[in-house]
């Protein structure tokens, strides 16, 4: 495919949606991005599906398309539900972030939302932690 074509998607996809969501806005990539304070790169991967968005990126984009807080979960949810999907037909034997590689790990699990959520609380604990040791390693 020759640069700067962008790969055929599922129009129902989250990242699609996202991304009809964003257009119809009347942004560009570049001018949203900078709006959600994140990399242009990052919003364009979301958007053509190579990358799962985080629960922040999603409340981002309500919070600019002034949209009501929590439409987007449905969007959310079923980009996570399509990770593990997108890693297995991935050709890369790493992801380039390790939340993909969680959130795909913990909707691979078949355990519940709540169950996931209250999981997914405890890497993040556990990181933290991590985080604070390396930080202060006399403490």
């Amino acid at each position: 495919m020759p640069r700067g074509e962008s790969e055929p998607q599922d129009p129902n996809s989250p990242g699609a949606q996202l991304r009809k969501l964003r257009e119809e806005a009347g942004f560009s990539v570049t001018e949203f991005a900078k709006l959600i304070e994140r990399a242009k790169s990052g919003v364009s991967e979301v958007e053509r599906g190579k990358r799962t968005p985080s629960q922040q990126m999603v409340r981002a984009y309500e919070k600019v398309l002034l949209l009501e807080k929590g439409s987007l979960v449905d969007l959310y949810e079923q980009a996570l539900h399509n990770a593990p999907r997108r890693i297995s037909e991935s050709k890369q034997s790493s992801l380039d972030f390790p939340g993909d590689v969680i959130n795909s790990l913990l909707v691979a699990s078949g355990l519940n939302e709540e169950d996931r959520r209250t999981v997914g609380f405890q890497i993040i604990e556990t990181v933290l932690q991590v985080i604070k040791e390396r930080q202060n390693p006399q403490a």
